[in-house]
């Protein structure tokens, strides 16, 4: 926990915060954190999950995987979350998180890798 800096440059677009690639063992579970700017959107956003490029991640995913979205109203900052309970070897590879709303799209993807417990 570093408090921000005032040199710092704030982030520009969309995300303010981007989904980190995460390396998690096989039983653990995996939790990928964004936070996206309000400010500019023309409206809410809706959310998707993609694993590679073009499967959705969603309610057909099975009860592993489970999504959180809150909104702070004060600062216009939406924080969306992935959440993959007890990864499987077959979880790693190539995500990707897309902000829609209106004419605005922007994405951006990271990586979850998994390894053999030890």
């Amino acid at each position: 926990g570093s408090s921000g800096s005032s040199g710092a440059e704030e982030p520009t677009g969309v995300f303010l915060k981007k989904p980190d690639s995460v390396s998690v063992e096989t039983g653990k579970d995996a939790v990928v954190v964004a936070k996206v700017n309000g400010k500019e959107l023309p409206d809410k956003p809706t959310i998707k999950w993609f694993k590679g490029k073009w499967l959705e991640l969603g309610s057909k995913s099975g009860a592993r995987f489970s999504f959180k979205e809150s909104h702070n109203s004060a600062s216009n900052v939406y924080t969306v979350e992935l959440h993959i309970g007890k990864v499987v070897l077959g979880d790693r590879g190539y995500y990707r998180l897309e902000v829609k709303a209106k004419d605005t799209c922007d994405s951006c993807g990271f990586n979850i890798d998994v390894e053999a417990p030890r």
